[in-house]
Protein backbone atom coordinates (compact mmCIF):
# COMPACT_ATOMS: atom_id res chain seq x y z
CA UNK A 1 0.00 0.00 0.00
CA UNK A 2 1.43 3.36 -1.03
CA UNK A 3 1.18 6.67 0.68
CA UNK A 4 1.53 10.37 0.04
CA UNK A 5 3.90 12.47 2.13
CA UNK A 6 4.58 16.15 2.69
CA UNK A 7 7.90 17.87 2.06
CA UNK A 8 8.14 21.22 3.91
CA UNK A 9 9.45 24.22 2.00
CA UNK A 10 9.80 28.00 2.29
CA UNK A 11 6.77 28.56 0.05
CA UNK A 12 4.70 25.77 1.60
CA UNK A 13 4.64 22.00 1.55
CA UNK A 14 5.01 19.87 -1.56
CA UNK A 15 3.47 16.44 -1.86
CA UNK A 16 5.14 13.22 -2.95
CA UNK A 17 4.11 9.63 -3.51
CA UNK A 18 5.76 6.53 -2.03
CA UNK A 19 4.93 3.01 -3.29
CA UNK A 20 6.45 -0.27 -4.53
CA UNK A 21 6.53 -1.61 -8.11
CA UNK A 22 8.48 -4.59 -9.47
CA UNK A 23 9.87 -5.12 -5.97
CA UNK A 24 11.44 -1.65 -5.98
CA UNK A 25 10.51 1.35 -3.86
CA UNK A 26 9.48 4.40 -5.88
CA UNK A 27 9.41 7.91 -4.37
CA UNK A 28 8.52 10.96 -6.44
CA UNK A 29 7.64 14.59 -5.69
CA UNK A 30 4.41 15.57 -7.48
CA UNK A 31 3.83 19.20 -6.47
CA UNK A 32 1.91 21.36 -4.06
CA UNK A 33 -1.50 19.96 -4.92
CA UNK A 34 -2.39 17.17 -2.49
CA UNK A 35 -5.30 16.01 -4.67
CA UNK A 36 -2.96 15.68 -7.67
CA UNK A 37 -0.58 13.58 -5.58
CA UNK A 38 -3.47 11.32 -4.52
CA UNK A 39 -4.51 10.86 -8.15
CA UNK A 40 -0.94 10.04 -9.23
CA UNK A 41 -0.56 7.52 -6.40
CA UNK A 42 -3.78 5.79 -7.36
CA UNK A 43 -2.70 5.66 -11.01
CA UNK A 44 0.79 4.35 -10.15
CA UNK A 45 -0.58 1.65 -7.84
CA UNK A 46 -2.97 0.54 -10.56
CA UNK A 47 -0.11 0.18 -13.06
CA UNK A 48 1.99 -1.75 -10.55
CA UNK A 49 -0.89 -4.09 -9.66
CA UNK A 50 -1.56 -4.86 -13.34
CA UNK A 51 2.05 -5.89 -13.88
CA UNK A 52 2.96 -2.84 -15.96
CA UNK A 53 5.76 -1.67 -13.68
CA UNK A 54 6.22 1.70 -12.15
CA UNK A 55 4.57 3.61 -14.99
CA UNK A 56 6.17 6.98 -15.76
CA UNK A 57 8.37 6.74 -12.66
CA UNK A 58 10.04 3.38 -13.27
CA UNK A 59 10.82 0.91 -16.01
CA UNK A 60 9.87 1.64 -19.58
CA UNK A 61 6.78 -0.32 -20.62
CA UNK A 62 7.74 -2.73 -23.40
CA UNK A 63 6.40 -6.00 -24.75
CA UNK A 64 8.41 -9.18 -25.18
CA UNK A 65 8.06 -9.03 -28.98
CA UNK A 66 9.73 -5.60 -29.08
CA UNK A 67 12.60 -6.83 -26.93
CA UNK A 68 13.01 -9.89 -29.19
CA UNK A 69 13.36 -7.59 -32.22
CA UNK A 70 15.98 -5.48 -30.42
CA UNK A 71 17.88 -8.56 -29.26
CA UNK A 72 17.99 -10.12 -32.74
CA UNK A 73 19.15 -6.85 -34.31
CA UNK A 74 21.90 -6.58 -31.67
CA UNK A 75 23.07 -10.17 -32.23
CA UNK A 76 23.10 -9.82 -36.01
CA UNK A 77 25.16 -6.63 -35.69
CA UNK A 78 27.69 -7.92 -33.14
CA UNK A 79 27.62 -11.74 -33.29
CA UNK A 80 28.91 -14.30 -35.73
CA UNK A 81 26.75 -14.62 -38.86
CA UNK A 82 26.53 -18.38 -38.37
CA UNK A 83 24.75 -17.82 -35.03
CA UNK A 84 21.90 -15.72 -36.46
CA UNK A 85 19.91 -18.77 -37.58
CA UNK A 86 20.13 -20.30 -34.09
CA UNK A 87 18.89 -17.09 -32.47
CA UNK A 88 16.00 -16.74 -34.92
CA UNK A 89 14.89 -20.35 -34.32
CA UNK A 90 14.85 -19.91 -30.54
CA UNK A 91 13.16 -16.51 -30.72
CA UNK A 92 10.37 -17.87 -32.90
CA UNK A 93 9.34 -20.26 -30.12
CA UNK A 94 9.86 -17.73 -27.32
CA UNK A 95 7.76 -15.08 -29.05
CA UNK A 96 4.93 -17.57 -29.50
CA UNK A 97 4.97 -18.11 -25.74
CA UNK A 98 5.52 -14.55 -24.47
CA UNK A 99 5.22 -12.18 -27.43
CA UNK A 100 2.25 -10.10 -26.21
CA UNK A 101 3.34 -10.03 -22.57
CA UNK A 102 4.79 -6.91 -20.99
CA UNK A 103 8.28 -7.60 -19.64
CA UNK A 104 7.29 -6.37 -16.19
CA UNK A 105 4.53 -8.99 -16.04
CA UNK A 106 6.93 -11.92 -16.47
CA UNK A 107 7.66 -13.93 -13.35
CA UNK A 108 9.99 -16.83 -12.60
CA UNK A 109 6.97 -19.14 -12.40
CA UNK A 110 6.03 -18.24 -16.00
CA UNK A 111 9.47 -19.22 -17.22
CA UNK A 112 9.47 -22.47 -15.24
CA UNK A 113 6.07 -23.41 -16.71
CA UNK A 114 7.44 -22.70 -20.21
CA UNK A 115 10.48 -24.90 -19.51
CA UNK A 116 8.33 -27.77 -18.24
CA UNK A 117 6.04 -27.61 -21.28
CA UNK A 118 8.94 -27.54 -23.73
CA UNK A 119 10.66 -30.48 -22.03
CA UNK A 120 7.56 -32.55 -22.77
CA UNK A 121 7.79 -31.65 -26.46
CA UNK A 122 11.50 -31.51 -27.37
CA UNK A 123 14.88 -32.72 -26.18
CA UNK A 124 16.57 -31.08 -23.16
CA UNK A 125 19.40 -29.54 -25.20
CA UNK A 126 16.85 -27.75 -27.39
CA UNK A 127 15.25 -26.27 -24.27
CA UNK A 128 18.65 -25.34 -22.84
CA UNK A 129 19.44 -23.40 -26.02
CA UNK A 130 16.13 -21.54 -25.87
CA UNK A 131 16.58 -20.68 -22.19
CA UNK A 132 20.09 -19.37 -22.88
CA UNK A 133 18.65 -16.95 -25.43
CA UNK A 134 15.86 -16.01 -22.99
CA UNK A 135 18.35 -15.27 -20.22
CA UNK A 136 20.48 -13.14 -22.54
CA UNK A 137 17.40 -11.20 -23.68
CA UNK A 138 16.21 -10.41 -20.16
CA UNK A 139 19.73 -9.46 -19.07
CA UNK A 140 19.80 -6.99 -21.97
CA UNK A 141 16.41 -5.65 -20.82
CA UNK A 142 17.94 -4.89 -17.41
CA UNK A 143 20.95 -3.16 -19.00
CA UNK A 144 18.66 -1.01 -21.12
CA UNK A 145 16.43 -0.05 -18.22
CA UNK A 146 13.33 -2.00 -19.25
CA UNK A 147 13.49 -4.12 -16.08
CA UNK A 148 14.97 -3.62 -12.64
CA UNK A 149 15.68 -7.34 -12.18
CA UNK A 150 15.60 -10.23 -14.64
CA UNK A 151 12.96 -12.85 -13.73
CA UNK A 152 15.32 -15.44 -15.24
CA UNK A 153 18.23 -14.78 -12.89
CA UNK A 154 17.24 -17.68 -10.61
CA UNK A 155 16.02 -19.98 -13.41
CA UNK A 156 17.80 -23.33 -13.31
CA UNK A 157 18.29 -24.96 -16.69
CA UNK A 158 17.47 -28.65 -17.13
CA UNK A 159 20.27 -31.17 -17.38
CA UNK A 160 20.78 -32.61 -20.83
CA UNK A 161 22.78 -35.55 -22.11
CA UNK A 162 25.21 -34.17 -24.66
CA UNK A 163 25.29 -35.99 -27.98
CA UNK A 164 28.77 -37.18 -28.98
CA UNK A 165 28.78 -39.20 -32.20
CA UNK A 166 32.22 -39.91 -33.62
CA UNK A 167 33.90 -42.18 -36.16
CA UNK A 168 36.75 -44.59 -35.71
CA UNK A 169 39.68 -44.73 -38.13
CA UNK A 170 38.04 -47.28 -40.45
CA UNK A 171 34.76 -45.35 -40.64
CA UNK A 172 36.66 -42.13 -41.41
CA UNK A 173 38.37 -43.66 -44.43
CA UNK A 174 35.12 -45.26 -45.53
CA UNK A 175 33.25 -41.94 -45.37
CA UNK A 176 35.95 -40.09 -47.33
CA UNK A 177 35.87 -42.82 -49.97
CA UNK A 178 32.18 -42.20 -50.65
CA UNK A 179 32.43 -38.38 -50.62
CA UNK A 180 32.48 -36.89 -54.11
CA UNK A 181 35.25 -34.54 -55.24
CA UNK A 182 33.21 -31.45 -54.36
CA UNK A 183 33.06 -32.19 -50.66
CA UNK A 184 35.85 -34.69 -49.91
CA UNK A 185 38.48 -31.97 -49.11
CA UNK A 186 35.92 -30.16 -46.93
CA UNK A 187 35.06 -33.28 -44.95
CA UNK A 188 38.73 -34.24 -44.62
CA UNK A 189 39.56 -30.76 -43.32
CA UNK A 190 36.72 -30.97 -40.78
CA UNK A 191 37.93 -34.36 -39.54
CA UNK A 192 41.56 -33.25 -39.20
CA UNK A 193 41.08 -29.72 -37.81
CA UNK A 194 37.76 -29.77 -35.93
CA UNK A 195 36.64 -26.65 -37.82
CA UNK A 196 32.94 -25.88 -37.97
CA UNK A 197 31.12 -25.95 -41.29
CA UNK A 198 30.63 -22.17 -41.43
CA UNK A 199 34.32 -21.62 -40.65
CA UNK A 200 35.43 -23.89 -43.49
CA UNK A 201 33.03 -22.45 -46.06
CA UNK A 202 33.97 -18.90 -45.03
CA UNK A 203 37.73 -19.45 -45.45
CA UNK A 204 39.71 -17.20 -47.79
CA UNK A 205 43.18 -17.88 -49.17
CA UNK A 206 44.64 -14.76 -47.56
CA UNK A 207 44.05 -16.36 -44.15
CA UNK A 208 45.55 -19.76 -45.05
CA UNK A 209 49.17 -19.82 -43.92
CA UNK A 210 50.61 -23.13 -45.09
CA UNK A 211 54.20 -22.19 -44.22
CA UNK A 212 53.08 -21.64 -40.61
CA UNK A 213 50.66 -24.60 -40.81
CA UNK A 214 47.78 -22.47 -39.55
CA UNK A 215 44.50 -20.92 -40.66
CA UNK A 216 43.48 -17.55 -39.25
CA UNK A 217 39.76 -17.12 -38.54
CA UNK A 218 38.82 -13.43 -38.16
CA UNK A 219 35.21 -14.28 -37.21
CA UNK A 220 34.15 -17.28 -35.13
CA UNK A 221 31.29 -18.52 -32.97
CA UNK A 222 33.17 -17.12 -29.96
CA UNK A 223 32.98 -13.64 -31.57
CA UNK A 224 36.76 -13.31 -31.54
CA UNK A 225 39.62 -14.09 -33.95
CA UNK A 226 41.11 -17.59 -33.57
CA UNK A 227 43.86 -19.69 -35.09
CA UNK A 228 43.48 -23.27 -36.36
CA UNK A 229 46.54 -25.53 -36.38
CA UNK A 230 47.04 -27.96 -39.27
CA UNK A 231 48.46 -31.47 -39.35
CA UNK A 232 50.17 -33.01 -42.40
CA UNK A 233 46.91 -34.29 -43.91
CA UNK A 234 45.21 -30.90 -43.65
CA UNK A 235 48.22 -29.14 -45.18
CA UNK A 236 48.29 -31.56 -48.12
CA UNK A 237 44.54 -31.18 -48.67
CA UNK A 238 44.88 -27.41 -48.93
CA UNK A 239 47.95 -27.56 -51.16
CA UNK A 240 46.12 -29.82 -53.60
CA UNK A 241 43.22 -27.40 -54.06
CA UNK A 242 43.11 -25.21 -57.20
CA UNK A 243 43.05 -21.44 -56.78
CA UNK A 244 40.58 -19.56 -58.96
CA UNK A 245 41.74 -16.22 -60.33
CA UNK A 246 39.81 -13.32 -58.86
CA UNK A 247 38.17 -15.52 -56.22
CA UNK A 248 39.65 -15.49 -52.72
CA UNK A 249 37.33 -18.13 -51.28
CA UNK A 250 38.82 -21.57 -50.71
CA UNK A 251 35.53 -23.42 -51.24
CA UNK A 252 32.52 -22.39 -53.31
CA UNK A 253 29.57 -24.56 -52.35
CA UNK A 254 26.28 -23.70 -50.68
CA UNK A 255 25.75 -25.24 -47.21
CA UNK A 256 22.56 -26.95 -48.41
CA UNK A 257 24.41 -28.69 -51.24
CA UNK A 258 27.24 -29.66 -48.91
CA UNK A 259 24.80 -31.23 -46.44
CA UNK A 260 22.96 -32.99 -49.29
CA UNK A 261 26.15 -34.60 -50.63
CA UNK A 262 27.32 -35.36 -47.09
CA UNK A 263 24.10 -37.21 -46.17
CA UNK A 264 24.32 -39.19 -49.39
CA UNK A 265 27.93 -40.18 -48.69
CA UNK A 266 27.01 -41.33 -45.17
CA UNK A 267 24.13 -43.40 -46.53
CA UNK A 268 26.27 -45.04 -49.21
CA UNK A 269 29.04 -45.72 -46.68
CA UNK A 270 26.55 -47.32 -44.29
CA UNK A 271 27.28 -44.78 -41.52
CA UNK A 272 24.00 -43.98 -39.67
CA UNK A 273 23.16 -41.02 -37.44
CA UNK A 274 26.17 -38.91 -38.43
CA UNK A 275 25.97 -35.17 -39.11
CA UNK A 276 28.60 -32.82 -40.45
CA UNK A 277 29.16 -31.27 -37.01
CA UNK A 278 30.03 -34.76 -35.76
CA UNK A 279 33.27 -34.42 -37.73
CA UNK A 280 34.28 -31.94 -35.00
CA UNK A 281 33.37 -34.49 -32.32
CA UNK A 282 35.47 -37.05 -34.19
CA UNK A 283 38.47 -34.68 -34.18
CA UNK A 284 38.25 -34.17 -30.41
CA UNK A 285 37.49 -37.80 -29.63
CA UNK A 286 40.45 -39.10 -31.63
CA UNK A 287 42.86 -36.71 -29.89
CA UNK A 288 41.66 -37.77 -26.44
CA UNK A 289 41.68 -41.48 -27.32
CA UNK A 290 45.26 -41.16 -28.61
CA UNK A 291 46.38 -39.72 -25.26
CA UNK A 292 46.43 -35.97 -25.93
CA UNK A 293 46.42 -33.69 -22.91
CA UNK A 294 42.92 -32.33 -22.30
CA UNK A 295 44.18 -28.75 -22.07
CA UNK A 296 45.83 -29.17 -25.46
CA UNK A 297 42.59 -30.57 -26.90
CA UNK A 298 40.73 -27.59 -25.45
CA UNK A 299 43.13 -25.22 -27.23
CA UNK A 300 42.98 -27.09 -30.54
CA UNK A 301 39.18 -27.34 -30.45
CA UNK A 302 39.03 -23.68 -29.34
CA UNK A 303 36.66 -24.45 -26.47
CA UNK A 304 36.12 -21.49 -24.16
CA UNK A 305 35.71 -23.72 -21.10
CA UNK A 306 37.47 -26.94 -20.16
CA UNK A 307 34.06 -28.43 -19.27
CA UNK A 308 33.34 -28.58 -23.01
CA UNK A 309 36.45 -30.70 -23.52
CA UNK A 310 35.80 -32.91 -20.50
CA UNK A 311 32.83 -34.42 -22.34
CA UNK A 312 35.37 -36.52 -24.24
CA UNK A 313 37.40 -37.65 -21.21
CA UNK A 314 35.38 -40.86 -20.83
CA UNK A 315 36.89 -42.11 -24.11
CA UNK A 316 40.09 -42.78 -22.16
CA UNK A 317 39.18 -45.07 -19.29
CA UNK A 318 42.82 -45.16 -18.24
CA UNK A 319 43.21 -41.37 -18.12
CA UNK A 320 42.92 -40.93 -14.34
CA UNK A 321 44.63 -44.23 -13.62
CA UNK A 322 47.70 -43.23 -15.63
CA UNK A 323 47.75 -39.82 -13.98
CA UNK A 324 47.69 -41.10 -10.40
CA UNK A 325 50.40 -43.63 -11.24
CA UNK A 326 52.76 -40.73 -11.90
CA UNK A 327 53.21 -40.62 -8.12
CA UNK A 328 54.71 -44.11 -8.17
CA UNK A 329 58.00 -42.81 -9.49
CA UNK A 330 58.42 -40.36 -6.66
CA UNK A 331 57.71 -43.00 -4.01
CA UNK A 332 60.05 -45.52 -5.63
CA UNK A 333 62.79 -42.95 -5.81
CA UNK A 334 62.33 -42.13 -2.15
CA UNK A 335 62.66 -45.78 -1.10
CA UNK A 336 65.81 -46.31 -3.14
CA UNK A 337 67.43 -43.23 -1.64
CA UNK A 338 66.68 -44.49 1.86
CA UNK A 339 68.35 -47.87 1.10
CA UNK A 340 71.47 -46.21 -0.13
Amino acid sequence: MGRIYAVPGKKGASWGIDYYADGRRVRRIIGRDRKAAERELKKAEGLAASGQGAGPYGSRRIRFQALADEYLAHQEATGAPSSAKRYRTALKVLVLAFGDRYLTSLRLADLERYMAARLRAVKPWTVIGELSVLKQMLAMAVRRGYLHVSPAQDLRKPRGEYRIRHLDETEMHLLLTFCNDKIRPIVSLALHTGMRQAEILGMTWEHVRLDERTIFLPETKAQEPQTVHLNDTAVEELRSLPRRQGDSRVFRIHPRMLNHYFRRACKEAGIPDFRFHDCRHTFCSRLVALGANLRAVQALARHKQISMTMRYAHLRDDYLGETVRLLNGGRTGQKSSQKS
